[in-house]
């Protein structure tokens, strides 16, 4: 053998063993990251919480005692109902007068029975097909209506009754609405595939809901069992404990998109560990005022975010639904203030009491943007009561923009 072959012949044989010690690397590398995967997953599963899709399949429930079937009928009426009332004969889109939506509520009169149908049921599940692949769960091809669209329609129609009732000054009228809409958010809230963008459509409508409460406190004769009833819906919110479960259910969802993305395996183990890692973040966010995390997820500008990256519109997504529900919890806190204020007449010349004497737990004075104490100020046309709001600053009760959030009398 010559010298130049037995060159040859030893660069082979340090270039083969340079590629078994790298597959052997590779496979072990490979190896870690399965078991890591796999004792996150594990831990999951301890706590009680889904993993993948699957784990969200319910029973069927008699469809009586479903809600989902009556918000279905429902939505069926209010579409034809707003066709009449949102559209003219060419089918355009307008501002209904007044008298059109009267006279339009007047036709469908089984419309707000099967709402309240809805709330009165003791389950919700609207049954979507969880058994498709993630990346078409958000697609409609069930052939039926998502889940947004018949609440959608249900907000408009009871956005129109509170239009009535607001310019007939028929307060009753109007609580019984908000109260029906903060229910109707509530019920949705319990549907068992509730990612985040289906609890942000039900922390609106409560949101919503507390807003037109306030309007009828604002006007200073509303009636004292309804003020009950609605205290009542108000005292059984969990938002931390909402927030927690949808962003579970998120985690579950996305696992299962991860899995079926056509990458390597190791870039594929990589992105389970980050997007673990992410909803591990939020799901401690959750319990934490927003001083505590906000800094460490900015908000994203929705028109230079990279959707198809995974940090990103994860970030995007959960952060959204962790300010709409800190958001909601301020307007609750500030509206179930205000109530305690004005039923037991408290006047400026006096100091303001603490939670205790306005017989509010203490946690309905806690701000949930930064874990102070609610602000809380009596104006010359009323009380204003408000979080300091997204930014973590107190801008003095400044609601129109808005910086800070709550309730109070208009500047």
């Amino acid at each position: 053998m010559t010298k130049l072959k037995k060159v040859f012949l030893r660069i082979a044989i340090i270039l083969g063993a340079a590629f078994l010690l790298l597959v052997f690397a590779v496979s072990v590398y490979s190896w870690k990251l399965d078991k890591e995967v796999e004792a996150k997953v594990a831990a999951i599963k301890a706590a009680g919480d889904p993993t993948c899709l699957a784990d969200l399949a319910r029973k069927p429930i008699p469809t009586e005692q479903n809600g989902a079937t009556y918000l279905i009928q429902a939505s069926a009426e209010i579409e034809k109902l707003l066709a009449a009332v949102e559209t003219d004969k060419d089918g355009n889109y307008h501002e209904p007068t007044l008298k059109q939506i009267e006279n339009e509520l007047q036709h469908y009169p089984n419309i707000r029975p099967l709402l309240e149908k809805v709330v009165a049921c003791p389950k919700f599940d609207f049954q979507q097909d969880i058994g498709n692949l993630p990346s078409k769960i958000c697609i409609n091809n069930s052939g039926k209506d998502s889940l947004f669209e018949v609440t959608h329609r249900s907000w408009r129609y009871l956005n129109h009754e509170t239009t009535v009732a607001q310019a007939a000054g028929r307060n009753d009228e109007l609580l019984r609405s908000a109260i029906l809409l903060f229910r109707l958010g509530r019920q949705i809230s319990c549907d068992p595939f509730q990612t985040h963008s289906t609890h942000i459509v039900a922390l609106s409508l409560q949101s919503e809901s507390l807003k037109n409460a306030y309007d009828v406190l604002q006007r200073g004769s509303a009636n004292a069992q309804l003020l009950d009833e609605l205290n009542a819906e108000l005292a059984e919110c969990d938002y931390v404990k909402e927030c927690r479960r949808s962003t579970a259910i998120e985690r579950a969802y996305w696992l299962d998109l991860i899995r079926e993305m056509p990458q390597n395996h190791i870039f594929l183990m990589k992105m389970q560990l980050a997007a673990l890692k992410t909803f591990e973040n939020y799901l401690h966010y959750c319990t934490e005022p927003c001083s505590e995390w906000i800094t460490h997820v900015p908000q994203a500008d929705l028109g230079t975010v990279n959707l198809t990256n995974l940090d990103e519109s994860l970030n995007l997504g959960l952060r959204s639904m962790l300010i709409c529900s800190r958001c909601t919890q301020a307007r609750k806190n500030a509206l179930r203030i205000i109530n305690a204020l004005q039923s037991k007449n408290i006047t400026e010349d006096k100091k303001i009491p603490t939670m205790a004497e306005l017989g509010l737990p203490d946690e309905v004075g806690v701000d949930p943007f930064n874990g102070k104490s609610m602000q809380i100020k009596k104006q010359p046309k009323g009380w204003l009561v408000y979080s300091v709001g997204e930014n973590l600053k107190d801008d003095g009760g400044e609601l129109e923009t808005p910086l800070d959030v709550g309730f109070g009398p208009k500047k």
